[in-house]
């Protein structure tokens, strides 16, 4: 699954295929014209490369920022923090059917939840269609635009953002825009906990920490030693940090991580609906996480395979 089907290349051009919503690339859709994007869902089912005509400009895959090199920047940057950055945009290559990009989202939410890792994905040549329907899944949940073709999803713990190409900032603005990402989802150095449960302030070596968990050691030290890097703190923060998220009682919940064990009978179960529906599986994938339902609901998957 590593090349793009010549079928697929070719659906663009299908005068045969029913008429499909106008694009609605540099403008927002009517509602009319965003009910008809939710009615249509079933059309792509079987093939998600017929999503490429309806982005006139997706043969483009580049954008303002050094994608293909960003994950290599980005690595050194982020180990002061234990954070490694995984480039995850082949598991998507040659995707076709919905099962599939199924199976391959949902291994990669799992595995972006169970990992202290930052995985990006970026629109190619190779998993354009995929990745497309996932823009579309995405622009139908109101949570990113259809404005551009998607051109680079990130991932890390619970937390994901999708980049249409026009939202796309060049490499200084949105690596700041990742690490912000990423520092807020690792966890207190004091308590262990997730950064993103609490206000946070930093150390004076720029490890962010609790502000809570900050504050009770400055109790026993007018200098407490960062436990990260054992730099001494020669005074408090004056202030917190400038993208400190809300504090715990205005947090919104944290959604809960699927067990293992749930998560491998989930696959085996849609790994089952796509070898009676006699879909490509790939065997490197464990797993599946509650989004399954969001990507494709199993009573369509059951009416699927009923049909087949």
């Amino acid at each position: 699954m590593s090349t793009v089907p010549a079928a697929k290349a070719r659906c663009v051009r299908d005068a045969s295929a029913p008429a499909l919503p106008p694009t609605v690339e540099g403008r927002e859709c009517s509602p009319e014209e965003f009910e008809a994007k939710r009615r249509n869902g079933s059309y792509y089912l079987d093939d998600l490369w017929k999503i490429v005509r309806e982005f006139p400009s997706a043969h483009d895959v580049t954008s303002a920022a050094d994608l293909p090199q960003l994950a290599e920047r980005l690595r050194s940057a982020y180990r002061d923090v234990n954070y490694t950055v995984c480039d995850a945009s082949a598991r998507f290559d040659g995707l076709t059917h919905c099962t599939q990009l199924a199976q391959a989202w949902a291994q990669l939410v799992h595995d972006a939840r169970h990992s202290r890792t930052l995985y990006l994905v970026r629109r190619t040549a190779a998993n354009s269609g995929p990745l497309l329907a996932l823009q579309r899944i995405e622009h139908l949940r109101h949570q990113c635009s259809e404005w551009s073709p998607l051109a680079l999803i990130a991932l890390v713990r619970d937390e994901q953002r999708l980049w249409p190409r026009h939202e796309v900032a060049a490499e200084p603005e949105l690596e700041e825009t990742l690490g912000a990402l990423v520092r807020a989802s690792s966890d207190c150095p004091v308590c262990g906990d997730w950064l993103g449960a609490q206000a946070l302030t930093a150390y004076a070596c720029g490890h962010p920490v609790h502000e809570a968990c900050y504050k009770r050691l400055m109790v026993a030290s007018s200098a407490p030693t960062c436990p990260l890097c054992r730099t001494d703190d020669v005074a408090a923060p004056d202030t917190p940090l400038p993208e400190a998220p809300p504090a715990a009682e205005d947090a919104a919940p944290r959604p809960g991580n699927m067990p293992t064990e749930t998560f491998s009978r989930q696959m085996a179960a849609l790994a089952a609906v796509m070898g009676e529906l006699d879909v490509e599986i790939d065997d490197g994938l464990k797993g599946s996480d509650d989004r399954i339902e969001e990507l494709v609901p199993m009573e369509e998957l059951e009416r699927v395979e009923e049909t087949a």
